[in-house]
């Protein structure tokens, strides 16, 4: 037991022999445990001041995050994925909808889900919905034979089709006549407003 701070020469260490974990208490708290095969574990938060770099190899070392992750910056850009040698990519896998969520904060934390995009578990489906989650209010919906499937008016300029134009009810034009061409033969047919 010290009564006051204890102070270690240059070079000196702390050791512990022994399997038991290695543990540092603050106010009769454990704050840090570290074990016999050095894995730390914090009991609380870890502020890190600058740059952080985890692990030491690229290729094996991997990362488990539980719960949730906040990124706080006045960088433009925010998040930023960088790969030193080769393309980069982010993988986002789940065992039923793997999706992103694009929404507002009211600045205390709280979000409010306007869009989220991202592959339906239910039919590996990929889909764009006005909403928090897949399968309410799709925008867009495309299949697994690559078929696409929009919930509301395409508003477009020409539109070029190299197969069969299909309507289930109804062609309409807005404004003024409409006409139909044929490759190498110009306007077939026009249907007079």
């Amino acid at each position: 037991t010290f009564a006051g701070d204890l102070y270690l020469s240059t070079d000196s260490d702390i050791l512990k022999s022994g399997t038991n974990p290695f543990r540092l208490f603050t106010n009769g708290t454990l704050s840090l445990s570290v074990s016999s095969s050095q894995n730390a574990t914090f009991s609380k938060n870890v502020n890190i001041n600058g740059n952080a770099v985890l692990g030491d190899d690229a290729a094996t070392d991997d990362h488990t995050i539980f719960g949730q992750v906040t990124h706080l910056t006045t960088d433009a850009l925010g998040y930023k994925l960088r790969r030193s040698n080769g393309g980069t990519s982010l993988l986002i896998s789940a065992t039923s909808d793997a999706e992103i969520e694009f929404g507002t904060d009211n600045g205390s934390g709280t979000n409010t889900t306007q869009w989220t995009i991202g592959k339906d578990g239910t039919d590996n489906s990929f889909r764009i919905s006005n909403s928090a989650s897949l399968g309410t209010s799709d925008a867009l919906t495309i299949n697994s034979s690559e078929n696409s499937t929009f919930a509301g008016t395409i508003d477009s300029g020409t539109i070029t089709s190299t197969g069969i134009v299909k309507a289930s009810t109804t062609f309409q034009s807005t404004s003024g006549s409409m006409s139909f061409f044929v490759p190498n033969v110009g306007q077939a047919m026009i249907i007079e407003q």
